[in-house]
């Protein structure tokens, strides 16, 4: 994941960047994570995932084809963190209190 800490109004802000653009992904919903994978789903194979802007995404994989034997996958990213947020046993509920917080930083 291409995650970046991106000095903004003097504080240190994490954001998602292009792999294409290298521009920050303001809105997952406009966004995809994408991986070079095994159309065999061999199990307990591994693979990098990239994010990239929807209209990215094409000029992204033009300019790095797939190796024989291997092609591109991709989901839409608000469904990739949900994903990932779901494997690390996130407790939303718990969250609730760090988003009162980080939305009174301002």
């Amino acid at each position: 994941m291409s995650i970046q800490i991106i000095n903004k109004d003097e504080k240190n802000c994490p954001f998602i960047v292009c792999d294409h653009c290298k521009l920050e992904i303001f809105k997952a919903e406009e966004a995809n994570a994408i991986w070079l994978g095994d159309p065999r789903r061999e199990e307990g194979f591994r693979f990098d995932v990239g994010h990239v802007h929807k209209e990215c995404d094409q000029p992204f994989q033009n300019a790095h084809p797939a190796p024989a034997g291997s092609q591109w996958f991709w989901n839409g990213l608000e469904h990739h963190l949900y994903m990932l947020l779901k494997n690390v046993e996130y407790d939303a509920q718990r969250a609730a209190n760090t988003k009162r917080i980080v939305d009174n930083l301002g």
